[in-house]
């Protein structure tokens, strides 16, 4: 009789149990789904992370000092948690005063490959100190204007490019962190994009610096530069046509020794 009771008040306390973790999912879910209409949100589950994410979790460093060490997990445990890192000013030196062709060639050179495409999805993550987060994006290539020697890039065949910042939701609550030397890309956006390779992932990082990353979304035949730094287009607009034949051109000119 005494083990009869036993095993029923275990049963009871597993669906109890049960119950209340299906409604918490239903909850981050619906949560989720509220955002959508700004962006929708990566529900991160502790302990549940690809291999792949764990190599770029490492590459984006430096951002304790915004949550004064603290880790996200344990800050989103009693709210939201909102981060943002600053640009500040921007310090002009004689690359801002290149011609775009100059400026696009200079990137190129730098770049292991420059491609046309549209971000397919995203999902962002945790970095490895726990203090931001990152944002791997799905990216279907359209175009490969250069091409990486050491792994080619082949048009409609996805590549990961990994980028920091993102919206995730954990413990219930939502998690944003941005950074505004690296804008968010839009899922459906498509993007010029001047790349560096991370042979670990096969994936890829975009360009920039402190001042900004160079990165370009294309919109109905118009060019618009993602960071608001002063070169090559600072807030003006390009016509997507004209701006490609410009970074053709760049790309094939011969890069300094």
């Amino acid at each position: 009789m005494k083990r009869n009771t036993k095993l029923a008040v275990i049963v009871f306390a597993l669906v109890i149990l049960a119950s209340a973790t299906a409604a918490m999912f239903r909850g981050q879910s619906q949560r989720a789904q509220d955002n959508k209409g700004q962006e929708a949100p990566t529900i991160i589950q502790e302990g549940q992370i690809t291999d792949k994410q764990k190599q770029h979790s490492k590459i984006f460093k430096n951002y304790g000092d915004l949550t004064h060490g603290k880790r996200i997990r344990d800050l989103s445990v009693s709210g939201d948690v909102n981060l943002l890192r600053e640009k500040g000013s921007e310090i002009l030196t004689s690359s801002s005063y290149l011609t775009p062709t100059d400026y696009l060639s200079l990137l190129a050179c730098h770049a292991d490959t420059v491609v046309v495409g549209i971000v397919q999805n995203k999902a962002s993550q945790l970095t490895d100190d726990g203090t931001f987060l990152f944002t791997d994006y799905s990216f279907r290539p359209e175009e490969v204007l250069k091409t990486n020697p050491i792994d080619p890039l082949q048009v409609n065949l996805e590549i990961t490019v990994t980028r920091t910042g993102g919206l995730a939701m954990l413990n219930g609550h939502l998690v944003s962190a941005i950074d505004e030397t690296q804008k968010s890309l839009r899922v459906g956006g498509r993007y010029l994009l001047f790349l560096r390779y991370i042979p670990a992932t096969r994936a890829y990082r975009s360009l920039g610096s402190t001042s900004g990353d160079d990165s370009f979304e294309i919109v109905n035949g118009s060019v618009n530069q993602v960071s608001d730094r002063h070169a090559p287009l600072g807030s003006r607009k390009g016509d997507k046509e004209s701006f490609l034949g410009i970074v053709r051109e760049a790309i094939k000119r011969p890069c300094p020794s």
